[in-house]
């Protein structure tokens, strides 16, 4: 039905169509998806729901219609962090980013930020992702950068640092965040050399060999040391 509104030329009725559809899905989504959804066709039919509503937004510029729209779409946005980024309501992130004027921004970056402070580790990497690439989209790549120091993870700090060739500065963050991790630690140290700090990387290894995950990194070293020819 919302379909036929659409190519019908009413994008307003379209609209409030497949929210209603996606607010359902939501509301009931973690109970039922992984039982009842098992061929795809829920899924199916909420990836349609949200680009619909992606086309009803470029179509109408009433605010007051708008609301519930990008509402329904952070909420979905939400949802899908939520279960680990399962990309269930794939897309409804970058519609937002794209589709939200300035002041409808406001308020989105505002809910966001609540909700960065009730996530850890993946999620608050999504939603720290999420803002920034807003301010990168709009020409605000220092602001980025601020933004990511101030509320990314250790991971997000770390390699904008090392990006950004500020690598003692990343190397310490690395230092107080990553001991005990090993997945981490060699991650970064992949980076390191990656960017041309073989030296570092190793020096960093080092550091590591004494923790319980000693001997993860003593092969790394040993793997590095031979790729370079140091066989001794």
């Amino acid at each position: 039905m919302a379909d036929r509104y659409l190519a019908a030329g009413d994008a307003a009725t379209a609209g409030s169509l497949y929210c209603i559809l996606l607010e359902k899905v939501i509301v009931h989504f973690e109970g039922w998806w992984p039982e009842w959804d098992g061929n795809g066709d829920v899924s199916s039919a909420v990836s349609d729901c949200i680009e619909g509503l992606a086309i009803c937004l470029e179509k109408v510029a009433d605010v007051k219609t708008r609301q519930p729209w990008l509402e329904v779409l952070l909420a979905a946005y939400f949802e899908d962090v939520r279960q680990g980024g399962i990309d269930y309501f794939w897309s409804a992130d970058g519609h937002l980013l794209e589709q939200a004027t300035d002041e409808e921004w406001r308020w989105i970056e505002k809910e966001v930020r609540e909700e960065i402070d009730r996530r850890e580790n993946w999620g608050r990497t999504a939603l720290v992702g999420f803002l920034t690439a807003r301010l990168e989209m709009t020409g605000q790549e220092k602001e980025a950068d601020d933004f990511v120091l101030a509320h990314g993870t250790a991971d997000q700090r770390a390699h904008l640092l090392l990006n950004r060739g500020r690598i003692e500065e990343a190397i310490e963050v690395a230092r107080q965040h990553f001991a005990g991790r090993p997945g981490l630690v060699i991650d970064f140290a992949n980076r390191l050399e990656d960017a041309g700090h073989a030296e570092d990387a190793r020096g960093y290894i080092t550091e590591q060999v004494e923790d319980p995950y000693g001997s993860h990194y003593r092969l790394w070293l040993a793997a590095n040391y031979e790729e370079h020819g140091d066989l001794e």
